[in-house]
């Protein structure tokens, strides 16, 4: 909500907190369904595991390395396999 008298950049920035509000609430209930102990596993076109990953309290583990983020083990995972690209979406790379 925008209060009168409020500028254009105010608006902006509200509607900005409220998307990464959202953002943080998809992620956290997203990470929520990921138990300790799960493994996800980043198939390839036949079926066969490239490689995987293990949910820990503290992290996601992908060779030994904890990570503090999926998509950090995502792109840990996405350079041992020779994949180009900047970022990866930790959740869309594992599930």
């Amino acid at each position: 909500m925008v209060e009168k008298g409020a500028s254009h950049g105010q608006e902006d920035r509200e509607g900005e907190s409220a998307q990464s509000r959202e953002a943080a609430a998809h992620a956290k209930a997203e990470s929520a369904a990921l138990v300790p102990g799960t493994v996800l596993r980043k198939p390839d076109r036949k079926g066969k595991t490239r490689c995987e990953c293990t949910v820990e309290a503290e992290g996601y583990r992908y060779k030994g390395t904890v990570y503090g983020s999926l998509s950090g083990a995502a792109t840990a995972a996405a350079k041992d396999l020779g994949l180009s690209g900047t970022s990866f979406n930790g959740y869309v790379f594992w599930v």
